[in-house]
């Protein structure tokens, strides 16, 4: 897993806990763009540490986070800071991990096998969606007018 700023910082996903990072607990509840709600106990890297360890630039607005399947969300820096980069799910398994979670952080977001994180900057105006490769919402997952 690596994290890319100015500078590069690995963690080897098989022995995060020895990769010299803070590692903290912490419960997190996430709703999927499915609608599903799940609600756990997960061990893992703060994201400011990974940003620290990476040297993100002064102008980083955004982290553009990549999941093994190709998944790809781009990350508002003002919700990610308080994040975690989960390597472990702590009251059941789950091979979802890494993981990026935190209370800021949209559910269609919590991208899974994280891969890599890189820093962005995208000037005011700029859509993060140029960034991404998440699933586009349908006609079909619009609400139903009440």
């Amino acid at each position: 897993m690596t994290v890319i700023g100015e500078e590069t910082a690995s963690i080897p996903v098989d022995r995060w806990e020895s990769a010299g990072f803070e590692v903290e607990e912490r419960r997190s509840v996430i709703k999927c763009a499915s609608g599903n709600v799940t609600r756990g106990v997960w061990a893992g890297v703060p994201v400011i540490e990974l940003i620290d360890r990476a040297a993100m630039p002064d102008d980083t607005t955004h982290l553009q986070v990549a999941g093994t399947d190709g998944f790809c969300a781009c990350v508002e820096v003002v919700d990610v800071l308080d994040g975690l980069l989960a390597f472990e799910r702590i009251d059941e398994p789950s091979k979802a991990t890494p993981r990026l979670i935190g209370e800021r952080i949209d559910g269609t977001r919590t991208v899974q096998e994280v891969r890599n994180v890189v820093a962005l900057h995208l000037d005011p105006g700029q859509d993060r969606e140029e960034w991404e490769t998440m699933p586009k919402k349908s006609s079909s997952d619009a609400p139903e007018p009440e």
